[in-house]
């Protein structure tokens, strides 16, 4: 296969790409701990926003651990390698690049486990995780084993050995799977809410807002996937580019959804200043105010589908609810 860019190319695109990438993901960050964080500054386990916090930081602290492995690998290649550059960034493995690949593995690990935990959050259903938690394990089992296999290789071995294409190519496509199968099924919960409630709530658009957030960020994250692993299947150091991609992504993508979702509710005339808020729209029966809640309120997409506290539940909504709703 001809190779359209030299492994130098690649890495200086990479790293300038890259920073451009990180910096966005650092501003985006900082906007979705200031609306998490509530004002009484709360930090605690009884935080509702806790988990997802800890991911998001994770997820961050990853990509600061690439960019930074990145940036080393440029100073050794560029500049202190005796060979030059050509010679260092064609070497298979060394110790900027397997802490490169450790925090490309915590970033995508982490975002996906996110995915899980939503998606646990928003069914509560055991049976619909095992898949999930099936495909998590596969992509991180995978992408420690293309690690082993890059970093126990010959001197002077090709990057797209076959055992090594093999289980980057796995590692990849399990990422997307458990994207896909996440999304899916939370967009599917949110929207059979939707139908639920679509002649009760005062801001019916709030529903298929959040579900079209929820998509296009799943469809930001999962391009870069998709597109290092058809790079890497064909044997293109364009790959080296896409991979350095996919932590700072994977940060600004997790942190855009807490603020578009934040954006979406203060965008709707409710009242509420803060992510999680819950405020009331027209007057409806006093005995359904679990339904007042549930529809006037816009809190990160772990509550807004379900308040495991009560039996707000929108996916299980007892249809005698519904209907005492519209006997009043």
């Amino acid at each position: 296969m001809v190779q359209h860019i030299t492994p130098t190319e690649a890495t200086l695109i990479s790293a300038i790409t890259e920073a451009i990438l990180f910096g966005i993901a650092t501003v985006l960050f900082f906007l979705a701990y200031k609306i998490l964080i509530p004002k009484r500054k709360d930090l605690s386990f009884k935080n509702p926003h806790f988990p997802v916090m800890v991911a998001l930081l994770v997820i961050y602290l990853a990509s600061t651990i690439h960019i930074w492995a990145t940036l080393v690998r440029c100073r050794e290649g560029f500049i202190k390698y005796p060979q030059g550059p050509a010679a260092y960034f064609g070497l298979i493995t060394s110790a900027p690049k397997v802490a490169d690949q450790a925090g490309q593995i915590l970033a995508v690990g982490t975002a996906d486990g996110l995915a899980v935990f939503r998606l646990w959050k928003v069914w509560g259903n055991k049976y619909l995780l095992v898949p999930a938690i099936l495909s998590l394990i596969a992509t991180v089992t995978s992408a420690i084993a293309f690690v082993i296999v890059q970093n126990t290789a010959k001197p002077g071995a090709f990057i797209f050995i076959s055992a090594s294409e093999d289980w980057t190519i796995a590692f990849l496509a399990c990422s997307l799977a458990t994207t896909f199968y996440c999304t899916g099924l939370i967009a599917w919960k949110l929207w059979q809410a939707y139908q639920r409630v679509a002649s009760y709530t005062t801001q019916p658009k709030k529903w298929t807002t959040v579900m079209r957030i929820l998509i296009e960020s799943a469809a930001l994250y999962s391009i870069v996937n998709f597109l290092y692993m058809v790079l890497f299947a064909i044997k293109n150091n364009g790959e080296a580019v896409v991979s350095g991609w996919e932590c700072p992504v994977a940060s600004l993508t997790f942190s855009l959804v807490t603020i578009r979702i934040n954006s979406a509710s203060l965008g709707e005339n409710y009242g509420s200043t803060s992510l999680g808020s819950t405020t009331r729209g027209p007057s409806l029966p006093h005995h359904n105010v679990h339904l007042t809640r549930m529809t006037d309120s816009t809190p990160t997409v772990l509550n807004i589908l379900v308040n495991k506290e009560s039996d707000s539940d929108v996916g299980s909504l007892p249809a005698r609810k519904l209907s005492n709703v519209s006997s009043n």
